[in-house]
């Protein structure tokens, strides 16, 4: 079973090249696609140009300055098209998942399914349900109470509406993926928290943590740890400590967790999407102040 994955904007760490690694260790092929001119990546990874799928200028990004956005749009269409099974970049592989089945997808809590590993049929219902919302003139998501909706569509009709970028975070990742599932039945097919997400996302800088004891979070059934790298965005950038959870495995793996050679351009990298995070949120502040009055006008 082929792997693909999306990786741009800023130099790999030893996080995901840890995470490539993994992958290809467990037996799978791996495909990155990236807009640079060149990336670090195990050997043994294929790298390939993503504008083979979605051209650069379709790149969007939330208004936090996070590629999040673009990333899940990227994934949906390379299933689409069939190009395997999706893997974010910063996804431990602890195991093969090539017996999973032609749906592959994992509840992250109690509330919501991930897409950090996704597998669905091209003919799947949820790419023309994100079509529908990333198209719309006004953005309406479907599992938003009436109230909002409302709201939304009122300021639609003085072109005060909130484009997607402003939407929620997740708007057509997990929040959306897990609506679809459960309209349409797949819930029942995810896999259960320990298996894909066994730490959760305020839990995951323990992986730094040399006295914590991460291994106790797994049980027989775990495949994989997402170790959501907007969490580790300060962390990646020095070497991790001795006896650390994330230092043990590197090692086990054969990664050198060295950075001297990547921190000033990661850092610059983070700088640029910080800055465009500013830009964003003043955009965000004054489309605020626009709601006000539009919300007034409204009634």
């Amino acid at each position: 079973m082929k792997l693909f994955t999306f990786w741009s904007f800023a130099p790999t760490t030893y996080i995901e090249r840890l995470c490539l690694k993994s992958m290809l260790t467990a037996g799978h092929p791996v495909d990155l696609y990236t807009f640079d001119e060149s990336v670090d990546v195990p050997e043994g990874v294929t790298v390939r140009d993503a504008s083979e799928i979605m051209p650069r200028n379709q790149v969007l990004f939330h208004q936090s300055g996070s590629p999040a956005l673009f990333s899940d749009l990227f994934r949906y269409s390379g299933l689409r098209r069939g190009l395997g099974t999706w893997v974010d970049a910063d996804v431990l592989l602890l195991r093969p998942i090539v017996d999973l089945g032609e749906y592959i997808l994992g509840w992250q809590d109690d509330r919501f399914i991930n897409g950090a590993i996704l597998r669905l049929p091209p003919d799947s219902g949820i790419f023309a349900y994100v079509d529908k919302l990333v198209n719309a003139r006004v953005p309406v998501p479907p599992y938003w109470p009436l109230r909002k909706k409302i709201r939304q569509l009122a300021r639609g009709c003085f072109g005060r509406h909130r484009p997607l970028e402003r939407l929620d975070w997740g708007v057509i990742g997990p929040k959306a993926l897990t609506h679809f599932a459960l309209k349409n039945g797949l819930a029942k097919l995810a896999q259960p928290t320990d298996v894909f997400y066994p730490l959760g996302w305020r839990d995951v800088r323990t992986l730094f943590d040399p006295a914590a004891h991460i291994e106790s979070r797994f049980t027989a059934r775990t495949r994989a740890v997402h170790l959501y790298n907007f969490q580790l965005r300060e962390d990646k950038l020095k070497p991790p400590p001795q006896g650390s959870f994330i230092a043990r495995i590197c090692d086990h793996y054969g990664v050198e967790c060295s950075v001297h050679g990547s921190v000033q351009r990661t850092e610059q990298a983070g700088a640029a999407r910080f800055s465009h995070g500013l830009a964003a949120t003043q955009l965000a502040r004054d489309a605020r102040q626009g709601d006000r009055l539009c919300d007034e006008a409204s009634g």
